[in-house]
């Protein structure tokens, strides 16, 4: 009799661990129908670091400008076509180090109208946008958080000329409308 129990209670713990879960959503993936449709920003930063290098090897950091954006009014539509349109406004403020003045520049207002394409590496998790018009969002932005509600990207590059260094770092948040 306890073979018997032990034989059913074995059986029926197989039977609950061995069951699949096909009622579990696909994940998220990154395609241009999925990343299709209206978005508000929610952050942009970028932080852009200036550096010159020696003859010896030596590295000094020269200039340092954060920007930060608040007050979003802008809207970014990006259609299953590959193409992309953002238009609105925000406000960026700039703080530079090292300046005697602390840096803090009088916040601007930040004016876009832009327009482009974009390309998808799903492999990458990357997307690629080329700007035809306007000033907003160029080159290839590592998309570290893709879900129904939003995307988070960001870009990190670094053009050198002679010994001197320019590191730009751009950040942005998306939220689906």
């Amino acid at each position: 009799m306890k073979l018997s129990k032990f034989i059913l209670v074995a059986f029926f713990v197989l039977a609950l661990t061995s069951c699949s879960h096909d009622n579990e959503p696909l994940p998220f993936t990154l395609s241009n129908d999925n990343l299709a449709g209206t978005y508000s920003v929610n952050t942009i930063d970028i932080e852009e670091i200036e550096s010159a290098t020696s003859a010896a090897g030596v590295t000094v950091e020269l200039s340092k400008n954060e920007k930060t954006g608040d007050t979003f009014q802008v809207d970014f539509l990006i259609n299953s076509n590959g193409t992309y349109v953002v238009t609105g406004e925000y406000r960026s403020t700039s703080t530079v180090t090292p300046t005697p003045d602390k840096g803090q520049a009088s916040p601007k207002i930040i004016i876009l109208n832009a327009s482009g394409t974009y390309a998808i590496n799903a492999l990458e998790n990357s997307i690629n946008f080329s700007q035809s018009n306007g000033n907003f969002i160029n080159g290839v932005f590592k998309t570290l958080i893709f879900n129904e509600t939003g995307v988070s990207i960001n870009q990190d590059v670094t053009n050198t000329q002679g010994g001197i260094s320019n590191n730009i770092k751009t950040a942005i948040s998306l939220k689906r409308k």
